[in-house]
């Protein structure tokens, strides 16, 4: 009999404050952040950022911390980079 094959798994695990309510609690950090090329993974993603309640705050936090890769509030690190000009743009805007 052989033995069994380990695989090493890495989860979100529970921290204080807002995180404590984020849908992607438990969930395996692969799933948000998937080897390149890995549609499937961020498919998956964006529908756990879809239901989430906390959403804002980690648009604020990947902001803050100026992340680069994985999936943050529904956004890829290149559509968060996007969404954070197009509001700095927005906040520039001077209206009459």
């Amino acid at each position: 009999m052989s033995d069994p094959v380990s695989v090493p798994v890495t989860l979100l695990v529970r921290v204080d404050g807002w995180r404590d309510r984020a849908a992607c609690l438990g969930l395996p950090v692969e799933l948000f952040f998937p080897p390149a090329g890995d549609v499937t993974s961020g498919v998956a993603a964006r529908k756990v950022c879809a239901v989430c309640v906390v959403r804002s705050e980690c648009f604020d936090v990947a902001v803050e911390n100026d992340e680069r890769f994985g999936t943050w509030d529904g956004f890829t690190g290149r559509e968060l980079r996007r969404a954070v000009r197009r509001r700095r743009m927005r906040d520039r805007t001077v209206w009459p």
